[in-house]
This record gives C-alpha cells, sequence and structure tokens, in this order.
C-alpha cells in the first residue's frame, strides 16, 4: 500500500449547519484522528471520539468523513489532524527468501528516527491546533528575545521594565498601597483637588481668588478675558490672525462668519458651495476643496436675490467637482468652480477647477478681473446642449480675462475654452461689453465635433482676444451673429490648429458666420494669426478645410500666416461681406498631398453678394481667386491683363483674372463691359496697346465699360466688323 498525498490535515469553518467534515488523507485506526474545535474567542477544545463525532473511512486511502453529532456554529472552526504514535508494531517472520525480519529491522529503525523527530519537534514552540490563534510555551520562559520594533512584536522584560520606568518617573505618586479614584470631570469643574478622609474630592475655588483667576484662564473663553492694544481681547486678536476652518469646527462657514476671509489650508469636503458675501475673500493657502454634490458649484457669489456681494475676490483656489454629463438639470449645468452674478468688482487671481460644468461663470457683473484660470475635465451637457467651458462670460461690463489654461478631450469633457454669451443679465444691451481676454492656451485632443469650438463669441461689442494658442481643436474661434451684431472685435496674435475629423464636415481655423437676418461681425480688425487647418490623419480628405471665413462688414485682416491643406481654402468670403480689407498674406502646405490645389480665396453665394473687397500683399502658391462672380469691386494689389482678338466680326477674349464679361463689336467701335469685380476706378485707369500696325483711343470709361477706337497710322477708322484687330487690355494696381 502507498501513501499518495501529502495531506494530513483539514479544516473548516462552522456555519450552524454543516455536521459531516471530509478529510482527503488515510488512517489506519480512528484513534490516529485528533478533532479540535476553537470557539469564536480563540479557545481550543479537544472533541472525543463516540461522544462528540464519530468516523468514517477508516483504513481508506482516498479518506473519509468526521460526523460531529450536532452542527459546528458559526463563528467557531474545526481541524480534522492525522496524529500517529511513533511505534512499529508489524512483526515479520523469515519465509524463505523474504527476509522479513531484515525488513522489519529497517522499518523498526525508520519509527525509531521518526520518534527521535518528534522528540527534537517537541521541544520547539508551537501552536495547539492548525486553528489556534496563539503559541503555547507551556509555562516555559522564553528567553533571548530582541527588544521590540513594530507594534505587535513580543516584548523583553527589560525592555517592558524600562518603560514602565519612565512612566513611573513622570508619575504623580502616594506612599499608600491604594488611593481612590477623583471624582468626575463634571463634579470637578472649577474646582481644585482636596482630600478628605484619604478620598480625593473637588474643592469650590473663592472668586477672585489667584486660583479662580487661572482656572477661568484655563478656559476655552480664556482669551477673551486677556486685553490687548489692538482689537481689545487676545480672542479679537486670534479671530483676526487665524482664519482656517480647523479653529473653527473645521467649517468654512463658521470661518467667513467671523470676518472677512477664510484660508484652505487643508484639504475640506462637503456638498455645497462656499458662498461668498460683500468683499469676502477665499484663499486657497494650500489646502483643495472637495465638492462632493454633483449639483454644486465650489465657490459661489450670487447676488441675483441675496444681498450685495461687491469687491469679492478668489484667491489660489484648488476646486474639485462631481458634475456629471448626463445630469442636464438646472442646478448641474449651473455648477462651476467659481460662480458669479450681478456682482460689481470681483476678482479671481489663480483658481484650479477639475470635474464642473466649467472653471469660471461670469455673469452681469462690472469691471471683473479674471487671472491664471487652469479648467480641466470640464463637462459638456448634451442636454441642454451647455457646459464645458474654461471662462464663460454673459453680459458682463469691463471684463479682463488674463491667463486660461485649458483642457478638453474625447466625449464631453470640455468645450470652448472662452465663451463670450449673452442673454443672461435682463439689461438693454444683452451681450457682452468692453471683454478683454488674453494670454490663454487650450488643448484639445481627440474631439470630434465642430461645435467645440477654441473660442465661441456672441452678440457683443469691443471684444478684444489676444496672445492665444488653440491647439488640435475641430475649430479655433468663432464669431456667432444668431443673435445680434458682433461689434468692434479685435483678434490679434492668434495661433491656433484646427483638424478635420470627418469627410464631408467643413472646419475652420477662424469664421465668421452668415447669417440670413444680416446680423454681422462689423468694424473687425484682426492682426498677427497664424492658422493651420488639415485632416486628422490619412482617412480624411483636404476638402472643406478653411483657414478664415469671412462674413463681416467695415474689417480688416492684416499679418495673416495660413497653412492649409492643399484641397482647402485659406480664405473663404461669404455673401454681404462689404468693405473689408485683407492685407498682408503668407499662404502655404506642408501635406505633400496629390489633391488638387484650392485657390487662395474663394467667393460664395450669388452674384456680386460681396463688395468693396480690397487684397493686397498676398503671396501663394494657389491661384488667387475662385467664383469672382460673387464679388463687385475687387481691389488689389498686382497688375492684371487680358487680351482680345477680333477676325471676321467675332471678338474672342484671352482673360485669367476673368475681367472681361461681354465684348460689343459695331462698324466704329469694340464696346467692352467689364465684370462687377472689376472696380470702376481700375477701368478708368487702365490701358489698351494694339497688337498690330494701328492706333487705338478709348472714348468713354463710364459705368465699367470701356469704348475703344481704332484707327490706321493715318487716322482712318477701322471697322472691326470686317477688319481683324488684336488688343492688349491692362488693368492697374
Amino acid at each position: 500500500m502507498t501513501v499518495s498525498t501529502v495531506v494530513n490535515h483539514e479544516q473548516y469553518d462552522g456555519n450552524g449547519t454543516t455536521t459531516v467534515f471530509p478529510y482527503r488523507f488515510r488512517i489506519l485506526k480512528d484513534s490516529h484522528m485528533v478533532v479540535t474545535a476553537s470557539n469564536p474567542d480563540g479557545l481550543l477544545t479537544t472533541l472525543v471520539l463516540g461522544t462528540d463525532y464519530t468516523i468514517t473511512g477508516v483504513g481508506l486511502v482516498s479518506g473519509g468523513s468526521v460526523v460531529l453529532n450536532s452542527a459546528l456554529a458559526t463563528g467557531w472552526q474545526i481541524s480534522l489532524d492525522r496524529d500517529l504514535p511513533a511505534v512499529q508494531e508489524t512483526d515479520l517472520r523469515n519465509q524463505g527468501k523474504f527476509f522479513a525480519e531484515t525488513h522489519e529491522d529497517a522499518f523498526d529503525y525508520l519509527t525509531m528516527l521518526v520518534q527521535r523527530a518528534l522528540s527534537v519537534f517537541g521541544l520547539a514552540l508551537r501552536k495547539p491546533s492548525w486553528i489556534a490563534k496563539y503559541y503555547d510555551a507551556q509555562g516555559n520562559r522564553i528567553a533571548n528575545l530582541g527588544d521590540p520594533i513594530n507594534p505587535q512584536d513580543a516584548s523583553t522584560k527589560a525592555y517592558t521594565d524600562s518603560v514602565n520606568t519612565a512612566s513611573l518617573n513622570k508619575t504623580l505618586r502616594v506612599p499608600e498601597v491604594y488611593v481612590a479614584p477623583l471624582p468626575s470631570i463634571t463634579e470637578l469643574e472649577g474646582k481644585v483637588i482636596g482630600f478628605v478622609g484619604g478620598k480625593p474630592v473637588g474643592v469650590p475655588v473663592p472668586s477672585g481668588s489667584a486660583a479662580d483667576v487661572l482656572i477661568q484662564l484655563a478656559k476655552n473663553t480664556g482669551s477673551a478675558l486677556i486685553g490687548t492694544n489692538h482689537r481689545g481681547t487676545l480672542a479679537s486678536d486670534l479671530n483676526a490672525i487665524d482664519r482656517r476652518p480647523d479653529g473653527y469646527g473645521n467649517s468654512i462657514e463658521n470661518v467667513l462668519a467671523n470676518g472677512k476671509d477664510v484660508q484652505i489650508e487643508k484639504d475640506i469636503s462637503q456638498a455645497f458651495p462656499v458662498i461668498l458675501s460683500q468683499e469676502q475673500v477665499f484663499d486657497g493657502a494650500g489646502g483643495k476643496l472637495n465638492i462632493t454634490s454633483q449639483t454644486s458649484s465650489g465657490v459661489l457669489a450670487d447676488a441675483r436675490s441675496n444681498a450685495n456681494k461687491d469687491f469679492i475676490r478668489i484667491s489660489s483656489a484648488k476646486l474639485y467637482g462631481t458634475v456629471i454629463d448626463s445630469d442636464g438639470s438646472a442646478a448641474a449645468v449651473a455648477a462651476y468652480g467659481a460662480f458669479l452674478r450681478d456682482l460689481e468688482y470681483p476678482v479671481i487671481d489663480g483658481l484650479y477647477a477639475n470635474g464642473f460644468t466649467g472653471g469660471v461663470a461670469n455673469i452681469n457683473t462690472v469691471s471683473s478681473v479674471i487671472k491664471n484660470v487652469r479648467a480641466t475635465n470640464t463637462v459638456y451637457h448634451p442636454t441642454p446642449v451647455r457646459g464645458g467651458y474654461g471662462v464663460f462670460l454673459d453680459e458682463t461690463r469691463q471684463a479682463i480675462i488674463d491667463g486660461v489654461q485649458f483642457d478638453a478631450s474625447s466625449a464631453n469633457n470640455g468645450r470652448h475654452m472662452l465663451y463670450v454669451s449673452r442673454g443672461g443679465g435682463g439689461n438693454t444691451y444683452d451681450g457682452c461689453q468692453n471683454t478683454l481676454a488674453v494670454n490663454m492656451i487650450g488643448k484639445y485632443r481627440n474631439k470630434d465635433n465642430r461645435d467645440f469650438w477654441g473660442i465661441n463669441v456672441r452678440k457683443s461689442t469691443r471684444t478684444l482676444v489676444g496672445n492665444t494658442i488653440i491647439e488640435g481643436a475641430p475649430g479655433g474661434v468663432s464669431y456667432n451673429v444668431e443673435n445680434g451684431y458682433i461689434e468692434k472685435s479685435m483678434l490679434f496674435n492668434l495661433s491656433v490648429s484646427v483638424l478635420k475629423y470627418q469627410n464631408g464636415v467643413g472646419v475652420y481655423g477662424v469664421t465668421q458666420t452668415y447669417d440670413a437676418s444680416d446680423n454681422k461681425v462689423t468694424g473687425f480688425l484682426d492682426s498677427g494669426l497664424s492658422i493651420e487647418v488639415k485632416p486628422k490623419d490619412s482617412t480624411v480628405n483636404g476638402s472643406d478645410c478653411i483657414g478664415y471665413s469671412v462674413a463681416g462688414t467695415n474689417g480688416r485682416i492684416a499679418n495673416l500666416l495660413t497653412n492649409i491643406s492643399t484641397a482647402g481654402t485659406p480664405i473663404l468670403i461669404q455673401p454681404g461681406t462689404k468693405n473689408v480689407i485683407i492685407d498682408g498674406v503668407l499662404d502655404y502646405t506642408s501635406d505633400n498631398s496629390s489633391e488638387t490645389l484650392g485657390a487662395m480665396i474663394t467667393f460664395t453665394g450669388g452674384a456680386g453678394l460681396c463688395d468693396n473687397i480690397t487684397v493686397r500683399g498676398v503671396k501663394t502658391p494657389r491661384k488667387m481667386f475662385a467664383r469672382l462672380t460673387g464679388v463687385t469691386n475687387l481691389t488689389v494689389d498686382y497688375t492684371r491683363q487680358a487680351r482680345i482678338t477680333v477676325a471676321s466680326g467675332v471678338a474672342t477674349k484671352f482673360d485669367d483674372h476673368e475681367l472681361i464679361s461681354t465684348i460689343t463689336l459695331s462698324s466704329t467701335a469694340i464696346t467692352i463691359v467689364f465684370n462687377a469685380h472689376a472696380t470702376q476706378k481700375a477701368i478708368e485707369d487702365a490701358s489698351v496697346r494694339p497688337i498690330g500696325a494701328y492706333q487705338v483711343f478709348m472714348s468713354s470709361t463710364a459705368n465699367k465699360t470701356l469704348v475703344i477706337n481704332t484707327y490706321t497710322i493715318t487716322g482712318a477708322v477701322l471697322n472691326p466688323l470686317t477688319t481683324a484687330i488684336s488688343l492688349g487690355l491692362v488693368l492697374y494696381s
């Protein structure tokens, strides 16, 4: 027979119902099994065979089961252990060539070795059972221990004696063997300790005595009894100096209820915003504020339904929110890192906002300053299509935004770095006025929605945006006129990189939106713009990549650097654009695309809907214009030429610049009608030269029509209906 398993122990947890516990090892006798139970306190009990349990499977290689007479309770454990006496009880006699006694001697020797090993093991410090949670020294000392290091280490006598001595030396002692305990704290309040009949008692202190004074000063109200030259009492001085919540029951509200400012020096979590009142200051002095409510701002200063809250200040704030995009409730949509409304002279200087609808909401304020804002993980709410902003402005007056860093990534994480909105203040003019926004950086990743512009500007007047970088967005800067005119805007020192994410979808570096109701961007000055628009990867083509889409009036675009996809359009001029100068453009491509090179400037809309456009200082490898029928009175800074040949009464034009509309021949004259994009001034200054031995004379230049008479060298009139004539036409800058 073999011993085929190393298992010689089983243990189980009781559940109050189970009575049968299997074991997977062989025992030769039922007395070879030791069954031990442990109660929840770790007390061990050795169960008695026949009284507490029975055994099945004795002698079987596969083992058997221990069957308890009653179920093992929950919280108890049971251990099944094979415990054989180290004896050899088999006696073999020599039979034939099988020398049984020789084998028996070997077994006896092994048994004696096992007995020796068990004798040595019996000297070790052991657990009384596998399920025991302690070691049993059986009344013996354990010598030569090291001093304890960790909290659960055993302690030596010397170490314990030294600790006891150190504690005893610092203890107030008495010679008696026993002294009764002190009365309760309540009984001793305001008293000194005395002894009556050997027992400690509380003795009242006479009013005005030194002891009474010391007791009063020792109370937590004692600082109010000490006078100073500053604010009258030490308590008042301490309240003015210590503006941290841990001195006010860890409550920011309590701090602000007792002064004008609060310092957040440690991390604080709460489900509601910090509410600032008139002239109060929130200073994030190294700590951060965690807002656990999904519908709450971090810091709130809203005077719409409360008292005035002017001159508030927020500095060095670290704010963490828990807003989710699926919650489109009004409260969630309004949950910003800092929410300001109906205030005058608010200041933010240093704010980090993470996990809110936006970094800062600045609504209907006057003379606000918002500096050094870092907004990340801002939440866009698909319903009601709001949120995800770095800084949100609505009907502000005199707002300075100086320093914004904004991150946006896939799905609903982030939308506009800056949103200049309108309609929330109830003013006569429902837009922002006098806005200066500078020194901003927006970083976009995997954003496949062209409505997620870096900067979005609606109805406003005097909005100046500059010193700004927008990288990786599906749109750069949008001037959206659907709510009204955007007047006197300026865009300067802008570097924008836009990625087209889908075929058939137009994306723009800068756009002035076209509005059928004739709202316009008017009086704009844009200068120093670097615009790059290209496909995000090789699966997307380069068409519909637009650098600057113009739809405004009375404006100037200067010092423009464009790097647009080969098939794209650096400048698109939309219907209704009037009185606009494009002055100084350096255009190039870097995509090495095999697509057809698009025109530099393309006019859209019906015939003549764009008017009085001046283009000068443009350097580009592209054809200069496309769809010239869409513009009237186009002024350029270079010479344009055309050639006309007349033969057998038929006129033919060679006109790369699309200058000529029609040519009419009569017996005495050639009448040339120019396209509407040619200016009257250019036609009046035009020159015509004969390509042959004859003379030409321009008899009229009125109404964008040039009437030309031709003569022989001797002065005879040439008849264009019968004479071959060739003319060169030049329109100058």
